[in-house]
């Protein structure tokens, strides 16, 4: 007689964190990776009890972000952020940026003072400087998001990482072991830092319909290779138009669907389309241009790629496309590998960041039977539950970190 095996113990609930006012400075223009992720942090933590209320940027807010947070019915309002820095020089200069800094800081300790907070969330080096001295003076806990590597060319920022920021935040969040490392090399003490990587929202449906070309929701019978991001070096899409130039020239059952603007001064986009024309196969390396249906191009594909050069902090897409059950063919660069689970069955790590490695990672999908490769398709999504990457894990941990800070 064979017994079962013991249940596993239940989880606890994530801390009732009722009574928890967290004031959020999130001054970006467009809405990107970066505000994308501290939003879904807030989004999530309304399960739990948090309120947050978000401190837009002053002349821009009302673009995009704005409209984002009233979508979620999360509360924002406004406060002045000091323009990007930059070198300069002179009395003017510096007497520019002290009026800045000061209506910066008045702007955001005016709106603490009507809301009371518990804690105070930022998001990156500029604003946990800018903002430093409100910091200080209300004197509650700052929990600060780590979505890039600290920068660390110049030695005035190796000096705000190690003598201002790093003493000023109670807990920083990294959004994978490699910028964990990152932040430990630029002076932060590794028990301030806590890793736990993104759960990137749900696309809500359009109720307006999928906004995909007609002929490119249409049946096709080869194998539909996606890319969704940026169309730039960084992002290594030249290495993928020589990659899928190889591949469709060696075998005809494979298209490759690019999302990405690439419509207002990007030369480089330019140059990639007019490669891809010259060589007669426009019609199946498609640049599609900004997509708001991405799951719907998700749906359609059986791969994505993200073969990003640079050093990728995390990768949300791969995440988007393990949980719409594809599996991804990625390069070694920051934080991306630390999704692959099974190197070859939830993803492939390419061995180089070239097109030649691109395209061998492509093959192994490409080549695998249906059946072999739905199988994959099913390891990308289970694979998120092993990365702990799912809402529940998500909240919990991101209550863990207000509850204890």
């Amino acid at each position: 007689m064979t017994t079962a095996p013991p249940a596993a113990p239940p989880r606890p609930a994530p801390p009732d964190l009722d009574g928890t006012r967290v004031l959020v400075t999130l001054g970006g223009i467009p809405l990107w990776g970066q505000e994308r992720g501290n939003i879904q942090v807030f989004e999530a933590l309304r399960d739990v009890g948090v309120d947050a209320l978000f401190a837009t940027h002053h002349s821009y807010g009302h673009e995009s972000i704005q409209p984002a947070l009233d979508g979620l019915g999360l509360e924002w309002t406004t406060a002045f952020y000091p323009g990007r820095w930059v070198r300069g020089k002179g009395a003017g200069w510096l007497a520019g940026r002290f009026r800045e800094a000061l209506q910066s800081n008045r702007d955001l300790l005016r709106a603490a003072r009507a809301y009371r907070p518990t804690h105070v969330h930022t998001m990156n080096e500029r604003y946990a400087v800018d903002f430093l001295p409100a910091f200080k003076l209300l004197r509650v806990p700052v929990v600060y998001r780590a979505g890039d590597a600290p920068s660390q060319h110049r030695r005035i920022f190796r000096f705000a990482w190690r003598r201002l920021i790093a003493p000023s935040v109670s807990r920083f969040v990294a959004i994978s072991g490699f910028v964990r490392d990152a932040l430990v090399e630029a002076g932060v003490p590794p028990e301030k830092i806590t890793v736990i990587y993104n759960y990137p929202p749900e696309r809500p449906p359009r109720p307006e319909g999928s906004d995909l070309p007609a002929d490119v929701t249409a049946p096709y019978s080869g194998r539909t290779v996606a890319y969704v991001g940026q169309i730039t070096a960084d992002k290594g899409v030249d290495v993928l138009v020589d990659a899928a130039l190889a591949l469709c020239a060696e075998r005809d059952d494979v298209r490759f669907l690019l999302a990405g603007n690439y419509s207002w001064k990007n030369p480089f986009a330019d140059a990639l389309r007019d490669r891809v024309e010259a060589a007669g196969l426009s019609d199946r390396v498609r640049f599609l241009g900004s997509v708001a249906d991405v799951p719907g191009l998700l749906a359609l594909a059986d791969i994505h790629t993200a073969p990003s050069v640079w050093e990728e902090p995390l990768g949300n897409v791969v995440v988007e496309a393990k949980r719409a059950g594809v599996p991804s063919v990625v390069f070694p660069s920051g934080g991306i590998p630390e999704l692959v689970v099974e190197d070859g069955r939830d993803a492939v790590l390419c061995r180089a960041k070239t097109a030649e490695a691109l395209a061998d990672g492509l093959r192994h999908f490409l080549d695998l039977p249906a059946d072999a490769l739905a199988d994959a398709g099913g390891a990308a999504r289970a694979s998120l539950e092993a990365l702990g990457i799912t809402r529940e894990a998500f909240t919990r941990a991101w209550a863990g970190v207000f509850a204890q800070t």
